[in-house]
């Protein structure tokens, strides 16, 4: 049976079930996991020119059902001690594939509507909102094992030369989104000085010297060059 999870987690790497009434509580009927544009146009004649189009702030909501007044508290005190909370939606795909996707959100309302009489046991129903801080995202995290070139001429001690072709390295990031994806690099071993220059479509676009950057492609190519 295919079934989709909601789950929240937060900056300490706690996670709290949306899919577990006995311990946690059941989100049902959850709405606001599209998205939504903002459109301004002109008239020009009879026919309507895009002036402005931005992406609206969206709010999750659904009705949570709490077996008791236990967990409908440490529903509250996950959220209330939380700095930064992150809504996780699962979902699968007709080829097994499980897929997770993660959205920034902050908690805006909270109800608790009494006591629901259920198979003689009494719950506590409560309408829950989330203001959206983000779009949709995935967490990947890549790897690149860069080898060493054959023949390549390497040094133990200081020399007073410099090499820059054969030193080059690149790799491509694939972006899949709709928007730009921030891409956190990371490179270790021994380095003096990296440089690293980003390339889209052949063309070099920048240098930069932190490891936080925007990738407005879907295809691009960066090369390490040290010196």
């Amino acid at each position: 049976m295919r079934v989709v999870g909601f789950f929240l987690l937060n900056e300490k790497g706690q996670t709290y079930s949306l899919m577990d009434e006995i311990n946690y509580c059941l989100l049902t009927q959850v709405n606001g996991l599209g998205y939504s544009y903002s459109t301004d146009y002109i008239k020009s004649g009879n026919t309507f020119i895009t002036i402005l189009r931005t992406i609206e702030q969206g709010l999750i909501s659904g009705e949570a059902r709490f077996r008791n007044y236990d967990n409908f508290k440490q529903f509250g005190d996950f959220v209330e001690t939380s700095e930064k909370l992150r809504f996780l939606y699962t979902i699968p795909f007709e080829n097994g594939q499980r897929l997770e996707y993660f959205k920034d959100v902050s908690i805006k309302s909270v109800t608790k509507e009494g006591l629901l009489e259920l198979e003689e046991d009494k719950k506590i129903t409560s309408n829950i909102i989330f203001d959206c801080l983000s779009l949709w995202y995935q967490d990947e995290e890549t790897i690149y094992t860069i080898s060493e070139m054959e023949e390549e001429v390497q040094w133990n001690f200081r020399w007073d030369a410099r090499f820059s072709d054969y030193t080059s390295r690149s790799i491509v990031f694939d972006n899949n989104g709709h928007i730009e994806a921030p891409l956190q690099l990371e490179m270790s071993n021994y380095l003096i000085n990296p440089r690293l220059l980003y390339f889209e479509r052949r063309k070099n676009c920048k240098q930069v010297s932190t490891s936080n950057y925007f990738a407005k492609r879907r295809k691009n190519t960066l090369f390490f060059k040290r010196q």
